[in-house]
């Protein structure tokens, strides 16, 4: 068994370093080992016993096997029971082998992927050194447990990042620190993404001077409001974002128009420049008179070049993200989905953005 210098170090200085139920998460180790032969099922004895050498640099006889379900997901098979070892050991070559699953590892915890359906099955938190598989209940708990107070405005406000919610805490004038917010797997779950395009540098100097607009749809599923788009409209300057559900694509002409209506009145201003793509939703004759009749300058983007409306993709893609947090967060049948897509877009305008700084 080889394992990294400062595992060594953590796991031989001590004869219980961890509890029963707790396994370390250790790259380095060939096979999954435990000396609790409590945990085991299915015990049998090896064919060809053998020697290995543990932590303390002594070598033990191997000769007992058997299998531990961690939880509904996570199965170690072939676990070696080694009474003279100092804690419960997963070993994450065999781990990744059996599962077919990947670990990501991070400063302070690690994620365990499905690598198929990308569904989270494990997390570790960093414990003196070494990651710690974080220990999931099997069954249905019937203890409400109490949150702290700062996961739960991390899970209120849409799952942001730590960085995001210390500048909230600033602003408002919090004492929470959210540097501690433990590792969240709805975070991983809802917000991948592919790799960032170039950024443009240009940013408007006044409030409504550019807006960028676009339609997502059509959704397979219909919402509760029956809904399968939703349009989302975006300042350049202020990063002020505007969510409206759609039954069908004709209602964007009307929706652009009652905007532009609505910033006249409220802001006393006026839409100077519209960007979105060419499609038709937002070039046809109705729409293109009205722009005339406002005054409006409308730029388009290339054929199939999303990357040229970035503001309003990267925006979807945020709404998006809050919008999965937000319904994992509380396991909402998908047809809530555009009820969730306009309370993310509440949260994202009452969230610091670092295009404010």
């Amino acid at each position: 068994m080889k394992r990294n210098a400062k595992q060594h170090e953590t796991i031989a200085g001590n004869d219980k370093i961890f509890g029963d139920q707790q396994w370390v998460l250790d790259s380095g180790a060939s096979h999954h080992m435990t000396p609790l032969f409590s945990l085991l099922k299915g015990v049998k004895n090896l064919e060809k016993p053998f020697y290995i050498t543990i932590p303390t640099r002594n070598t033990v006889f191997v000769e007992k096997t058997g299998f531990i379900n961690l939880n509904k997901d996570i199965k170690l098979n072939n676990v070696l029971f080694v009474p003279d070892f100092s804690c419960n050991l997963i070993s994450i070559h065999q781990l990744t082998n059996d599962l077919n699953c990947t670990v990501t590892y991070h400063a302070n915890y690690c994620v365990i992927q499905d690598q198929n359906t990308k569904r989270i099955i494990g997390l570790g938190d960093l414990h003196d050194g070494v990651y710690v598989l974080k220990r999931i209940t099997q069954g249905i708990s019937l203890v409400v447990v109490r949150r702290d107070a700062t996961t739960l405005w991390h899970a209120r406000m849409g799952h942001p990042s730590a960085k995001t919610l210390q500048c909230l805490s600033r602003l408002l004038k919090c004492s929470f620190d959210f540097n501690k917010v433990d590792c969240c797997d709805i975070f991983h779950k809802s917000k991948q993404c592919r790799l960032p395009f170039n950024q443009s540098d240009y940013k408007a100097t006044k409030s409504f001077a550019l807006i960028h607009c676009d339609l997502w749809g059509r959704y397979r599923t219909t919402s509760n409001t029956g809904s399968h788009y939703f349009l989302t409209i975006v300042d350049d300057f202020t990063r002020g974002t505007w969510a409206y559900l759609l039954k069908t694509k004709v209602e964007v002409v009307g929706i652009l128009m009652s905007f532009c209506n609505m910033v006249k009145t409220q802001f006393n201003t006026k839409v100077k420049r519209f960007r979105s793509d060419n499609r038709t939703k937002f070039t046809n004759v109705a729409i293109q008179q009205f722009f005339q009749q406002e005054g409006i300058m409308h730029e388009t983007s290339c054929v199939g070049t999303p990357k040229q409306n970035g503001r309003v993709e990267r925006k979807h893609r945020h709404i998006l993200n809050v919008t999965r947090a937000l319904r994992f967060q509380a396991n909402l049948p998908i047809s809530f989905w555009g009820e969730c897509v306009l309370t993310a877009t509440y949260i994202i305008n009452r969230t610091p953005t670092v295009a404010n700084e």
